[in-house]
């Protein structure tokens, strides 16, 4: 796992799993995963008992900054991954990039692309 952030930029998380023992998996190239880490600024109003950074469970509804974001998107791949290994299955070289600016569209992730293109290979 690598955290890499150039000056001015936002920071980028990088993680490359390697592909199962199996030899002709190997050959297949590279499953790209990508995701986000970021939130939008949080908004005003929240009630006296709930705010953005204190996480509440409410009649069976979480209530927090994020509680309804896709911004578990390194859980999910990184649970993903292992499941696959825990029942022996069979897979491909995963690189999982979670980038730091999607909510303000994106600028960075070009330029990251581009920095990382041999980390990555041919997804």
């Amino acid at each position: 796992i690598d955290l890499i952030q150039e000056q001015g930029r936002t920071p980028l998380l990088f993680i490359e799993i390697p592909a199962s023992e199996s030899a002709n998996l190997q050959e297949n190239g590279t499953v790209l995963l990508y995701g986000h880490m970021d939130k939008q600024p949080p908004f005003e109003g929240w009630r006296d008992d709930l705010g953005p950074y204190k996480p509440v469970i409410k009649d069976g509804k979480l209530y927090g900054r994020g509680g309804a974001d896709d911004g578990y998107a390194v859980f999910a791949a990184i649970t993903a991954i292992n499941s696959l290994k825990q029942q022996n299955i069979p897979h491909s070289r995963c690189v999982v990039i979670i980038e730091a600016s999607e909510e303000s569209g994106s600028p960075d992730l070009p330029f990251y692309i581009q920095k990382l293109k041999e980390r990555i290979g041919d997804p």
